[in-house]
């Protein structure tokens, strides 16, 4: 059995965000699935990215106005020379099974049924229509054309699909609502394990809170928000550091009421593993935020708002929801006046464990693509193949 990804993540990007990763679980879930060699993936991709066996790259649109006049066909970041590509490279592979890494590609997804006619699967990263909606309403109406083109591809892909998989109930019901069609199965966000415990360093005793996440709308109206309602109100012995890609950008703006900007670093672990609290002040957004389930890796104690664990599964008193700059602000007092105040809580790791970790989520996946069959044999072959 072949399987081909198609994705417009660049899944060998050195610094993957939560689009990527999410990619990344992907395709080593079909690897566990079908095997390396009958393995194939397409990236739609402006990048540059070594071409390989079962590897092809095929460009990125950019023109902005080509993308507006084709925006109300379907085209989504890519036009027709694009989608020629890819259909040559899928008569080439001629592949069983064509796995939709998002669901932004659905002229592509189209093509496919009407001349190829190759089963088709969908992994909706979130609802990108709602996620189009959303920067149009927030931002500018200059995404009115992004929201069409959203809006029309993401319904072609999940006409097409056999099989279409989405990270949590808020997606499976909007799926419902908007497209009229119920999910096969719903997959969380996964993040692979590379916690070090010997990194953890003593509670130095500081009132110190971390906010990690790199530099877009959701997260800087978020620490934003965060910053003036509730770091405003704190005593002078709490500070805030934020740490991110392109933070540094607006360190001017935001550093205030107790708050340092350390910006983008190379390393976020050594944060992670220095800091006793991480606040995640998310006031929109869409699917699940995998700074949620690498926080949780490192076992960190969380104030986050609903957005923030939306799609989590959490029974702990180190992971609390705070909707209000009240309740953000009365759970940070409480926390600091708590006896077992620490770096990390093996408590919030075992949730992790049991329940976000790549291997067990992708392996749930893989199982999914194989209705149950191990075409490889063993759950050892599955978490030998994920280790790699």
């Amino acid at each position: 059995m072949k399987i081909l990804m198609l994705t417009q993540q660049n899944i060998f990007d050195h610094k993957p965000n939560g689009g990527i990763q999410l990619a990344i679980a992907n395709y080593k879930a079909i690897i566990s699935a079908a095997g390396k060699d009958n393995t194939f993936l397409c990236i739609v991709s402006n990048d540059k990215i070594t071409v390989s066996p079962n590897l092809n790259v095929v460009p990125r649109l950019t023109n902005r106005l080509v993308l507006a006049a084709l925006s109300p066909f379907g085209y989504k970041l890519h036009g027709p020379i694009t989608e020629k590509k890819i259909l040559t490279y899928i008569k080439k592979i001629n592949p069983d099974i064509i796995f939709f890494d998002g669901s932004l590609l659905g002229r592509i997804s189209k093509k496919i049924s009407k001349v190829l006619n190759k089963e088709q699967y969908l992994f909706l990263h979130n609802i990108e229509r709602d996620y189009a909606l959303n920067k149009m309403k927030k931002e500018s109406f200059v995404f009115l054309p992004s929201f069409l083109s959203s809006w029309i591809s993401e319904g072609i892909c999940i006409k097409n699909a056999k099989k279409v998989f989405c990270l949590n109930k808020r997606d499976s019901l909007r799926m419902e609502q908007v497209y009229h069609r119920t999910p096969t199965a719903i997959i969380p966000i996964s993040f692979t394990d590379n916690f070090e415990k010997l990194r953890v360093q003593p509670y130095n005793g500081k009132k110190n809170i971390l906010f990690i996440g790199s530099l877009f709308p959701p997260n800087y109206d978020g620490i934003k928000w965060f910053i003036e309602n509730v770091m405003s109100e704190l005593t002078d012995d709490f500070q805030l550091f934020i740490v991110g890609k392109n933070f540094e950008k607006k360190r001017d703006s935001l550093e205030k009421h107790n708050v340092k900007v350390i910006g983008g670093v190379d390393d976020l672990s050594t944060y992670y593993y220095s800091f006793p609290l991480l606040v995640m002040p998310i006031l929109y957004g869409d699917g699940m935020k995998v700074k949620t389930a690498e926080a949780l890796m490192y076992g960190k104690a969380i104030l986050g708002t609903k957005e923030a664990f939306e799609g989590y599964e959490l029974e702990s008193s180190y992971c609390i929801t705070c909707d209000t700059a009240q309740q953000f602000r009365d759970n940070i007092y409480n926390y600091f006046e708590r006896n077992d105040i620490s770096n990390f809580y093996n408590e919030v790791r075992a949730i992790f464990l049991r329940k976000y970790e790549a291997s067990i989520v992708q392996r749930t996946l893989a199982e999914a693509i194989l209705d149950g069959t191990h075409i490889f044999g063993s759950e050892e072959y599955f978490l030998n193949e994920l280790k790699q």
